[in-house]
């Protein structure tokens, strides 16, 4: 499963690896969700080779910080990327520099799960899908209202992409983080936010706000019953709040192998799978090989930096 040949053992990595520390980089900071993933992977990781994988947080720059990090460290195995959607796909676009290649950079060991980014709506919001939402924004140009966690994150750049592959006028209002969108969005001061699926449970589930889509060709294993926007007949639109594991380019491929067995083997047990149902994440799939990794990164660094040049959204620090 999830692209990757488990150990049948589930022992200690081979040759020794690793003989000292292994750092993990986050490029956020600690109690976010690329926090809570990499101190998750870094634990099993410990747990299952012996030897000691620890969580640098080194927020900044949209996380390329960190990633710059670990691109321009020795290719020995100890230097890891915590990767995220946001310093791969995003911010070198985004910034209009990046001080390392996104696909060239470096070597991805395994994907670690996704949140979709959804449309919600205030529950009065008279609006019970995507199709609403088109209608009502070309029936009354500049006049809907949608709330985004900020300049440039995967949900603000999904509303962004929305505009452009409807050709709906509309208003959207990055706010300072996912939670000031959602508490006026609950309040009823904008009737629509776009957030990831793991901010969006507790609200869907006490009925604080309504979902209408969840932006990817597939439903959320988590919401069943919200549809896709591929439903919608919108094939081509998808965002997602995503993670990954990654090494330096040239890092030998024995060690990179023995990562990938040992990953394979966490996405396996029930408290892993329970920790990432509470995060509200997605799980990796069998199609999430490492190969299509890297074709996500190559696809997704094209839509967004298509998005953000038509859109015109620049970096407002």
């Amino acid at each position: 499963m999830f692209g990757v040949s488990i150990c049948a053992s589930g022992g200690a990595l081979a040759r020794g690896y690793p003989t000292k520390p292994v750092k993990i980089v986050a490029g956020f900071p600690a109690g976010g969700g690329a926090d809570v993933v990499a101190r998750i992977v870094a634990e099993s990781l410990t747990r299952k080779t012996g030897g000691s994988f620890v969580v640098l947080n080194k927020p900044g720059a949209g996380a390329m910080l960190a990633a710059e990090e670990v691109a321009k460290s020795a290719p020995d195995g100890y230097t890891l990327l915590l990767g995220s959607s946001g310093e791969l796909t995003i911010a070198p676009p985004f910034y209009g520099r990046s001080p390392y290649d996104p696909v060239r950079d470096f070597v991805p060991i395994a994907f670690l799960g996704a949140s979709p980014i959804i449309m919600l709506a205030h529950p009065k919001f008279p609006a019970n899908g995507i199709a609403d939402i088109i209608a009502q924004a070309k029936a009354s140009p500049g006049r809907l209202t949608i709330a985004t966690g900020g300049h440039g994150t995967p949900p603000d750049l999904a509303a962004r992409q929305l505009k452009l592959l409807a050709g709906i006028d509309c208003v959207i209002v990055p706010y300072k983080g996912g939670a000031p969108a959602v508490t006026d969005a609950v309040a009823g001061h904008v009737p629509l936010v776009f957030i990831p699926v793991s901010t969006a449970l507790p609200f869907v589930r006490s009925g604080d706000l309504k979902p209408l889509a969840v932006i990817s060709k597939q439903r959320s294993p988590l919401l069943p019953e919200v549809p896709s926007t591929a439903e919608a007949g919108l094939d081509d639109y998808a965002a997602a709040s995503w993670f990954g594991l990654f090494g330096p380019t040239s890092m030998p491929l024995e060690i990179v192998t023995q990562l990938r067995e040992a990953i394979g083997a966490m996405m396996t047990e029930p408290s892993i799978r329970e920790k990432y149902a509470m995060l509200g994440f997605d799980l990796p799939t069998p199609s999430d090989t490492p190969a299509a990794l890297s074709d996500r990164i190559g696809i997704e660094l094209a839509r967004w930096t298509d998005v953000i040049k038509r859109s015109g959204v620049k970096h407002d620090g």
